[in-house]
Parts: C-alpha cells; sequence; structure tokens
C-alpha cells in the first residue's frame, strides 16, 4: 500500500469534516493565496482616495524597519534582538528579514557551511536561499513578532 502526501492531505480533510460533523459545527479549511484587496468605501473618512493601502496587500507583509524579535531556529528561542526588514533589490515593494553575520553564526552552522554563505543589501543581509532548506520569514502576532 503506497501512501502519497495529496493522499494524505485529503484524509485530513475529510477527518476535519467527520469530527466538525460530530461536535454539530463545521469547520472549513482554508488556504490563503494570491494578493489580498481592500474595500476603501468602508472606510468612514473623506480623503479615502488618497489613501495607499497596497503596502498591506500581501499576507505576511512587514514594512521595512528595525524589529524587536524573538528569533526561533529549529524549536528553540535566541534571545530577543533587533532584527532589521528591507525591501529586496529584486522586488522594492516587498520586506526582507536580514540576518546579520553575528546572527549567523548564532544559528549553528558548520564551517563548511559558513564559508560559502552569500550576502545581500551591502553584505550586511544573509541570503537564505543559498542555504538548502532555509527559512527566514517574520510572523507579527498580538504586538509581539517572531
Amino acid at each position: 500500500m503506497e501512501f502519497s502526501p495529496a493522499g494524505k492531505m485529503a484524509r485530513l480533510h475529510v477527518l476535519t469534516l467527520c469530527v466538525s460533523l460530530a461536535l454539530g459545527s463545521p469547520m472549513t479549511v482554508v488556504h490563503a493565496a494570491g494578493d489580498i484587496e481592500f474595500n476603501t468605501d468602508v472606510l468612514d473618512i473623506n480623503d479615502r482616495k488618497n489613501i495607499d493601502l497596497s503596502q498591506f496587500s500581501r499576507g505576511g507583509y512587514i514594512m521595512p524597519g528595525i524589529y524587536d524579535m524573538v528569533v526561533h531556529v529549529n524549536k528553540n528561542d535566541l534571545p530577543e534582538r533587533q532584527v532589521p526588514f528591507y525591501a529586496p533589490e529584486n522586488d522594492p515593494n516587498g520586506s526582507r528579514a536580514c540576518i546579520s553575520p553575528a546572527l549567523a553564526t548564532e544559528l549553528g552552522f558548520k564551517d563548511s557551511v559558513l564559508k560559502d554563505l552569500t550576502w545581500w543589501h551591502h553584505g550586511e543581509c544573509l541570503d537564505e536561499s543559498t542555504v538548502q532548506g532555509m527559512e527566514a520569514r517574520g510572523i507579527c502576532r498580538r504586538r509581539r513578532c517572531t
């Protein structure tokens, strides 16, 4: 018998449906996709045409700036620190976390990996795409960013 990731996901959806029916309250599985659009007609202001909400049109977007954040590495937390977010060169409307060389040394890379790292933003920030399986993203919830 073979199991595929798609089959496992389908079983989870069926299980979710069964549990929701048993509890008497339907649940829906929702996946975010694409950009977010805003209806400015709901804004209670006279100058709504001059408001640019496009910076909030991407899910998970964090405006460029410096934020106090707790860094999670493989289910472990590093002490809170300031993490800058910059607009990448190839996407001036986006933002990307800047992993400094000092923070990169705290992540526990092997020496063989450290020597092959590449950097962006004038050599200040680790290009996490050069590390297989690495992901860097900011999450802000309830006045706390990680």
